[in-house]
């Protein structure tokens, strides 16, 4: 099915374009997650392929770690199709059942990291992400973006900062 816990998928993953209540991504965290049902219409909202819209729904997705969980920075938000979700669980279903770190070596259309409350970097076109896995091998964890030649990364803050 793949490899990965409901809990990485929402806290790192968005799907861009179009969705289906019933597509993988919904499948995947639905499986061992109760979301709510207002959460669910914000994680199916269509998010458009481009830069300022991730940018901007990745820091929705900061907000919302900060005011219920307390998370601090840095936060990272991976968008993709359902297409490429579906790649990177082919590649999560590969992993031994055990605990290690590894590459997914999975282009990625877009990361935005935020590093800090007017802070970003966002890496266009990238060749994958490092993360880590649970005891049983599900990616629990996402560690760094992977780049190479054919990645673009920008880093924003306002200036004077």
């Amino acid at each position: 099915m793949c490899k990965c816990t409901s809990d990485f998928l929402v806290k790192h993953v968005r799907i861009l374009g179009q969705r289906q209540p019933d597509d993988l991504y919904n499948e995947l965290i639905m499986r061992d997650l109760e979301i709510p049902r207002q959460a669910m219409v914000i994680l199916n909202e269509p998010i458009t392929n481009n830069r300022e819209s991730v940018v901007h729904r990745a820091g929705i997705v900061l907000q919302a770690r900060a005011e219920e969980f307390g998370h601090e920075y840095p936060n990272t938000v991976m968008f993709m199709d359902l297409t490429t979700l579906q790649q990177v669980c082919t590649t999560l279903d590969s992993l031994p059942s055990n605990r290690q770190d590894f590459n997914c070596r999975v282009r990625i259309p877009w990361i935005v990291t935020w590093k800090g409350v007017s802070n970003y970097e966002v890496i266009e076109n990238a060749s994958g992400f490092a993360a880590s896995t649970d005891d049983n091998g599900y990616c629990n964890h996402y560690r760094a973006p992977l780049t190479d030649a054919q990645s673009y990364t920008n880093n924003w803050s306002p200036k004077g900062l």
